[in-house]
């Protein structure tokens, strides 16, 4: 557990910051749980779907899933690696981007 919680806290979610000095380290305890259980969780109880899967630039190859109910308008993010997820971020209000709304091949 302590490996995948340093391994949390050393992820780079934007590629041009991970060649620069951070300005400061925030040291954080995260929650984490075995994969299956936060997946059902988020799904029955707080009727969110993963929107968003991308593998994280890290050494250890991990995935991070933004999941979102469009009812109740919450959010959760989630660092997953192999049988164990961590939530790094919880919250509500949640809402599409006007630029996601505007161009629907913003991927292609």
């Amino acid at each position: 557990m302590k490996h995948l919680t340093t391994l949390l806290l050393s992820l780079s979610f934007l590629p041009v910051y991970a060649q620069n000095k951070p300005d400061e380290v925030v040291d954080i305890k995260i929650e984490c749980y075995n994969t299956m259980k936060v997946f059902t969780e988020l799904q029955k109880v707080y009727k969110e779907l993963p929107v968003i899967l991308g593998k994280a630039s890290d050494e250890a190859g991990s995935t991070m899933t933004l999941w979102i109910s469009p009812k109740e308008k919450t959010w959760t993010i989630v660092a997953t690696k192999d049988k164990i997820s961590c939530i790094v971020g919880a919250g509500t209000d949640a809402e599409l981007s006007p630029v996601f709304l505007k161009k629907k091949d913003l991927f292609n």
